[in-house]
Order: C-alpha cells, then structure tokens, then sequence
C-alpha cells in the first residue's frame, strides 16, 4: 500500500469518528458544565417552534444529581452570547426579563423541576423572546443556554438577592431543534 492510500483510510476513519461522535440526534444537546445537574433523559429539553402563544418555550426537566437538595429561585433561557449572569444578583436583573421565570421550589436529591409547567421562554440572539409572528421555524436548531439560579438546601441563607448569600448560577449549553 502507497503512502497516499495509508492517508485516505486514516482520513477516513478520523471523518467516521467525527460524525459518530456527535450522536444520532443530529447534535442536539443540554449540556450543564457544572456537576450534578442534568437535563432530562435523552438530555434533550423539547422547544417549541412554529407560531402559536407557546413558541419558544421549553418542555424537558432539569434533574438535580448534586446529591443534596437545592432550592430554585429563577431559571433564564436566551441565546444572547453576550450575557454571562453570575450569581452576584437574580437572573431577572442580568438577561431580558422575558427569557427568566421565577420558580421557588425545592428539588430533592435525584429529584426533577419540569419546565413545561414553568412556560419557559427562551429568547434570540438580541434578547427578544419569540412570538407568534416570529417564530423558529420548525425544524431549525436553536442555540442557546439556560441558566438556573438556585442554593444548596444546608446553605445557611435562605434568600438570593443579594451577592454573598450562597447563590450559585449553574449554565446549560443547549442545541435543540425547533418541534411542533
């Protein structure tokens, strides 16, 4: 064999790797950088796109496995990359108020906080939340990420509003395509 063919069949398998490496899901993802907590199996929040009073919103859980109880005070979702909240404040001060809910509940260890029942809107890369008019098309991928401000449940405060209070902003990087 020729140093040429030798090229070919590493490019090859590098190429096989490759596309192997991002899934069967077509690179859709919900990915928490820190540990512990996770999108819901198959990891995957479903988005809602086309028109209608529910375009843009989020349908997955978000599973606590910090293995501690934690206690949810807002959850943003936005694809404006300029935004960086840091648990110094609440979200709703830090990305477009439209893009956060206020949540305020506990989740147990192992537990789960579904977002269907939070309606969670998430915005566009200017901080727009999406209407009915201006829909994602279904089909088309949406990127963005979703944060959630929340405490550990044996952290001795009992309030986020203010910075050194034991509030902790965890981010999700996500990639979704638009469903019905």
């Amino acid at each position: 064999m020729t140093y040429g063919w030798a090229l070919l069949v590493i490019f090859i398998v590098i190429a096989v790797l490759y596309f192997l490496s991002q899934g069967f899901t077509g690179g859709e993802r919900c990915t928490f950088s820190n540990p512990g907590l996770a999108c819901d199996n198959p990891n995957v929040p479903l988005f809602k796109g086309g028109a209608g009073a529910d375009v843009g919103t989020l349908k997955g859980k978000i599973v606590n496995g910090i293995g501690k109880g934690i206690y949810v005070y807002e959850i943003g979702c936005t694809a404006d990359t300029s935004k960086n909240p840091g648990s110094s404040a609440l979200l709703s001060t830090q990305l477009t108020a439209a893009s956060v809910v206020t949540v305020n509940s506990a989740i147990a260890p192992q537990g789960s906080l579904d977002m269907a029942t939070l309606n969670l809107k998430c915005t566009d890369s200017s901080g727009i939340a999406y209407t009915a008019a201006s829909g994602l098309a279904q089909g088309t991928d949406y990127h963005g990420s979703i944060y959630v401000l929340y405490r550990n449940s044996d952290d001795p405060s009992t309030a986020c509003t203010a910075a050194g209070n034991y509030c902790r902003v965890a981010k999700a990087s996500l990639v979704v395509k638009a469903q019905a």
